[in-house]
């Protein structure tokens, strides 16, 4: 069959991407036409425009109806001709697609580690990954935000639209100190135009690299030892040490002693990894000798290398000398006696020893503590007492201290020094109460409660309690005993029960405290059988006194309650 089609009109439609199957788009005309045969020839000129599996057309009545699932971002126009059978005017119908905001933009990843070097500058930029959106226009990526992890606003994003294609970067916004943080953990999000707009995020780990901005810093600011007359080659004499807070090997140190003018520090050696001097020739020292060089610590940095140094000095001891060893003990404490106060800080230095004449054979050390710890200072012969641990009286009280004194080739021990140390106590436990809740009953014979005690393992008047009674006025409290007693009768409005808290405070000069719940059962109390105003009425009443006349009233109290009775004439 040939179909000619002298003229064609266009007519258009407009339906919801997210229509569902059955929705009724329009009709192709408007005249009443044949119900029972069809109406119309339905032809799609263009393939790529057809609808076959989601258009339905009914050629008969001319109705256009949603058959399947519609997607704008596969296809969003559909395109075909209707014919009427009765050769009028052939008829162009096109549906046009709404599109709806039915996607989320998505990278390509979920998460990226980005690497820049601590010493980048303000502004440099590292391209990060576009996310796409399957949605277009303002339904499509219109920002990127940094959401998590910009700690102190060091990253910005710069944004740039190229062709509806927004590209982003993540700028350099502030200082990066690796040494201050070596890594951030930053959430980026793109946003779509929608109402509400839809997300997509991407983690990024953006890792400081290291730049060698910072030198090798000795230990001490100089170091200091006295050897012997008669040393060997290679017996050790000090060790120095520097650290670097850079990172890999701009971290790494070697050291080197400095050459001197009269070559006397080519007597000694040092290790180039472990900073630990040495003898370097046999020769025999002339007593009373002084040496004195520097030694340089070099990081291994690139593009340069960061350098320190220190001076060194050495004694030569005179071995004819007559050797005499004493102890010097200066105690930097309050009292200026071995004592310190429980929970005295790690590292607070309380005592200085002196060691006279100390040979570099000698050794001086301390046992008796695991938290008393002896450190030698800049000079060897001069030691200092330092906290190392918890000081803690509740766990021990004092300790016997033993200073020993020993050569260290043949472990001989020349002298030990003992010493008692004490612990002060200081305000660090409250009052302790043996329960936290405490149900007592109360009865008629007595108006005294047994004390209810708390106690503190602190020591003096850090461990002395005062109480207190709160939230009753039937009830006082002996602020030193403890012992409760009744302030007033009970009447029937307060029930069975009276409850208050106790309160326990030591006298420290900051004062800790601890309460007790306390429930005293008046209940025994309501259990007494009546008790009469009076124990015997006597009353006169008349010879003509009318019946029903009340008599004689008496009143008796039963369960904390007013009762009074009328004796009536009858």
């Amino acid at each position: 069959m040939v179909i000619l089609c002298l003229g064609e009109q266009e007519k258009m439609f407009t339906i919801s991407e997210s229509a569902p199957p059955g929705t009724f788009i329009g009709t192709i005309s408007s005249t009443l036409l044949n119900g029972r045969t069809p109406n119309f020839y339905i032809v799609w000129p263009d393939l790529s425009l057809s609808g076959e599996d989601t258009i339905l057309i009914n050629d008969i009545t001319g109705e256009i109806t949603v058959l399947g699932e519609l997607d704008y971002e596969k296809k969003n126009k559909y395109t075909f001709l209707s014919i009427p059978t009765d050769g009028s005017i052939t008829t162009r119908v096109i549906i046009q697609l709404l599109n709806v905001n039915d996607n989320a933009p998505k990278f390509p990843v979920d998460h990226i580690t980005l690497e820049i070097s601590e010493y980048a500058r303000l502004n440099s930029q590292l391209a990060l990954p576009l996310a796409t959106d399957a949605d277009e226009g303002v339904y499509g990526i219109q920002k990127y935000n940094i959401i998590g992890g910009n700690v102190n606003n060091v990253f910005k994003l710069s944004q740039r639209n190229l062709e509806d294609i927004i590209y982003v970067d993540l700028t350099v916004n502030g200082q990066l100190d690796r040494e201050y943080r070596n890594r951030y953990e930053l959430t980026i999000e793109a946003v779509d135009g929608g109402d509400p707009p839809k997300k997509g995020k991407l983690e990024v780990t953006v890792i400081i690299l290291d730049a060698n901005d910072n030198p090798p810093v000795f230990g001490r600011s100089k170091y200091s030892a006295t050897i012997s007359s008669n040393v060997h080659i290679d017996d050790e004499v000090v060790t120095v040490n520097a650290i670097d807070i850079d990172d890999g090997e701009n971290a790494r140190i070697s050291y080197k002693i400095i050459e001197n003018n009269d070559k006397s520090s080519n007597l000694f050696k040092i290790g180039e990894n472990n900073g630990i001097i040495r003898v370097a020739q046999a020769t025999t020292f002339i007593p009373g000798t002084i040496f004195e060089f520097h030694v340089l610590a070099r990081d291994h940095g690139l593009p340069q290398k960061l350098e320190s140094t220190v001076p060194v000095k050495i004694e030569i001891n005179n071995d004819n000398k007559a050797f005499e060893t004493t102890l010097d003990i200066v105690w930097l404490t309050e009292s200026g006696l071995p004592r310190l106060y429980e929970h005295t800080t790690i590292g607070y230095i309380f005592g200085r020893i002196s060691v006279k004449d100390m040979s570099p054979s000698h050794t001086l050390s301390l046992s008796g503590s695991e938290s008393i710890c002896l450190r030698q200072s800049d000079k060897p012969s001069v030691f200092l007492l330092v906290v190392c641990g918890i000081l803690d009286r509740e766990v021990k009280s004092s300790y016997l201290l033993k200073f020993i004194y020993k050569d260290i080739k043949s472990g001989e021990i020349i002298f030990d020094h003992p010493i008692h140390f004490i612990i002060l106590d200081q305000n660090d436990n409250p009052p302790v109460f043996g329960q936290k809740n405490y149900i007592l009953k109360l009865n008629e014979e007595t108006d005294e409660i047994p004390p209810i005690l708390a106690k503190d393992i602190d020591e003096d008047e850090n461990g002395r309690i005062s109480y207190s009674l709160i939230g009753s006025d039937f009830f006082k409290i002996n602020p030193e005993t403890g012992l409760i007693q009744k302030t007033k009768d009970f009447d029937c409005s307060i029930g069975n029960e009276i409850t208050f808290k106790i309160k326990a405070t030591d006298n420290g000069e900051t004062k800790l405290s601890s309460f007790a719940n306390v429930i005293v059962d008046i209940s025994a109390l309501n259990t007494k059988p009546p008790s009469f105003e009076r124990s015997l009425y006597e009353v006169y009443i008349k010879e003509n006194l009318k019946e029903g006349s009340c008599f004689i009233k008496v009143s008796f109290s039963s369960q904390n309650h007013l009762f009074a009775v009328c004796f009536l004439n009858l």
